[in-house]
């Protein structure tokens, strides 16, 4: 749309805006392009007949008038125009009680995809009012590392396009990976011991992926949160942990160890345990004064021993046997054994790993505790090394192990075990959490090899991050990429962020980058504050043409005076001899001058440009008389 179909529609806007009906009796129809007219007039002409039915007189006869004017305009228009057709009705009387029925219709510079038929108390103008606004599309980008939301701004809306998210946390700090306070730890040294009680110098069991070996690991710090967890729970064996949304995990994956964070994990996904924790020996044990005394726990023992952790396996194994011959029973499945401590049977499940068993732990919510023994290799491991007092219940296992077909856990020469996700809960309220640092990068956690390294986690962290952003960036280009119609491109955000994001995109769209803004909020949210902080350069990009204009004919004016003149008659007067190329007219220069300019320039040729007075240059015409022109040669002094 050019400048002069713009001027011509905003007038007539300006004109039809200013009338009002007492009651619902203006009358607006919107013709698509392409529509026959005739179902228009047909359908005016029911209109018509259901205007009959109004109950006031007044407003009835008034419609009624409005619809047949109406309705013999389009009989002598005949056919729809090719952009479609925008008729109003309606009586204008200033006196109640008088009638002054008007009719008037445009072809919009545009075409028109609605078909409205109103009776309203005011015409109705949006659609018009719509093809004037500013038509040039800005792209919209607000992200932090979490969130991105693309969107248009077209004129005054934002049109929202896409929205992604990405799990990489907002923040990080030193302590960020933590697990619930009770959660068991092996040391090296046989210890299984709660994580809150731990600092440096623990030396706690590590794990080497490369040489499928244990190794020491050291603490070296020690943290406290509140932070949202998830409780993980596994199947053969069900294992349990509690941990902050971001604590690393390994997974096993097509016979790679990936690293994940709880947060991305899912049921079925393959997490790592051991198979067997190996102790180092000591080439001596350590010195107990009554080993039958340590090796035999009272009825109400909360805790393993540490004299008997950090002894040989054999104190250990005699001790387990202790607990299972009290508490145990031999059934159909394998063995069942219940606690009323939840540390000792989680040390216990622990522990019984020290011989390759794999147990399974449950609690049923009344404190009572229940460790299960069912895989056929983990039984026969049982009762060679453990075994039970009771002579009946060693023949009971021993028929067991006789009838069992095939074990369901398969076990290979692979040195760590892949446990399968069973459930992921997330329990909502922030609860207190321990984190420590471990310098070899992980260490064993109920049962459950877990990666605990700062550097590393960084490096996981930023990893994220460049793929949200690649993300991003790709979306951009879907969205953006040969939008012909595109005149820039804005990004906001809080932090730094958006900085490292730009050197993302593609060459073509960080060329449209106009501005790069900071932002409090992401979402839409974000999206209306990045519009409202951007207002100088969207401002600037809408009116850089006038500046441009302003600017070539003030330049003009200092350089070659002979192609410029400035004030009303002088410039009339040239522009109705031909010479003027285009005039400029500020926006505070009457309409009925503006008018008498255009039908001037409509004649010769020239072009009218209305300037605003948002700019320094703008102001400068409007305190020069507000009107100037180019001309279109130089005019030589006589």
């Amino acid at each position: 749309m050019n400048e002069k179909a713009k001027y011509e529609l905003r007038k007539f806007i300006d004109e039809l805006s200013k009338y009002r009906g007492r009651h619902t009796e203006l009358v607006s129809v919107y013709v698509p392009a392409g529509y026959d007219l005739n179902k228009i007039i047909s359908h005016l002409q029911q209109e018509q007949s259901t205007a009959m039915n109004i109950k006031s007189a007044t407003t009835r006869k008034n419609v009624i008038a409005a619809l047949e004017r109406m309705i013999q305009h389009l009989k002598v228009i005949g056919r729809t125009p090719p952009n479609g057709l925008a008729v109003f009705s309606g009586n204008i009387a200033e006196k109640e009680g008088e009638q002054n029925i008007k009719v008037w219709s445009i072809e919009p510079p545009e075409p028109l995809k609605i078909r409205i038929y109103r009776c309203d108390k005011q015409f109705i103008l949006g659609p018009l009012e719509e093809m004037i606004e500013a038509r040039e599309l800005y792209g919209l980008i607000v992200m932090d590392r979490r969130d991105a939301h693309i969107a248009l701004l077209k004129g005054k809306a934002i049109v929202p396009l896409i929205k992604t998210h990405s799990e990489v946390p907002g923040k990080f700090k030193a302590g960020g990976q933590c697990l619930a306070p009770d959660t068991l730890v092996q040391l090296s040294d046989g210890r299984i011991v709660e994580i809150k009680e731990l600092h440096n110098p623990n030396i706690v069991q590590s794990v080497d992926f490369e040489d499928f070996c244990f190794e020491k690991g050291r603490v070296v710090d020690k943290w406290e949160n509140e932070k949202e967890a998830l409780r993980i729970i596994t199947k053969c064996p069900r294992l349990e942990v509690e941990c902050s949304l971001d604590h690393v995990f390994f997974v096993l994956s097509d016979g790679c160890i990936e690293e994940k964070r709880a947060i991305e994990l899912k049921v079925g996904d393959m997490l790592v345990m051991p198979k067997k924790i190996n102790i180092n020996k000591r080439s001596k044990s350590p010195k107990i004064s009554k080993p039958s005394e340590v090796t035999r726990p009272p009825q109400n023992q909360a805790e393993i021993p540490e004299e008997v952790l950090k002894g040989p396996d054999r104190f250990l194994a005699k001790f387990l046997r202790s607990i299972f011959d009290v508490r145990s029973e031999v059934h159909e499945e394998g063995i069942r054994t219940l606690f009323q401590s939840k540390k000792l049977a989680k040390q216990t499940q622990i522990a019984l790993l020290r011989f390759g068993i794999l147990a399974s732990f449950y609690s049923n919510g009344k404190r009572v505790y229940l460790l299960e023994i069912n895989d056929k290799e983990s039984l026969k491991r049982f009762c060679s090394q453990i075994g039970f007092s009771s002579q009946d219940q060693r023949s009971y296992l021993l028929k067991l192990l006789r009838n069992r077909a095939e074990d369901f856990i398969q076990r290979s020469s692979f040195p760590f075990l892949p446990v399968e996700i069973s459930q992921i809960k997330r329990l909502g309220k922030k609860a207190r959490m321990v984190d420590i640092s471990v310098d070899r990068g992980n260490f064993i956690a109920n049962g459950l090899i877990v990666h605990n390294s700062a550097q590393r986690f960084h490096r996981l962290i930023e990893g994220a991050a460049k793929a949200h952003y690649k993300k991003v960036a790709e979306k951009a280009k879907e969205q953006f990429y040969g939008m012909k119609e595109l005149k820039g491109i804005i990004v906001g955000g809080p932090g730094p962020t958006k900085y490292d994001f730009v050197e993302y995109l593609p060459t073509e769209l960080k060329r449209k980058v106009i501005a790069i803004k900071d932002t409090s909020y992401t979402g839409e949210f974000g999206l209306h504050e990045l519009v409202e902080k951007s207002k100088d350069v969207l401002a600037k990009e809408e009116i850089i043409r006038e500046k441009e204009l302003v600017g070539r004919f003030l330049d003009l004016l200092a350089k070659k005076p002979g192609m410029v003149a400035y004030g009303k008659e002088e410039v009339l007067e040239l522009l109705k001899e031909g010479v003027v190329d285009v005039v400029l007219i500020s926006e505070v220069i009457p309409k009925n001058v503006v008018e008498m300019f255009e039908a001037e320039a409509v004649k010769v040729g020239s072009r009218i440009e209305i300037i605003s007075t948002e700019t320094r240059e703008g102001v400068q015409l409007k305190e020069m008389g507000g009107i100037a022109a180019i001309l279109r040669f130089e005019r030589r002094e006589e």
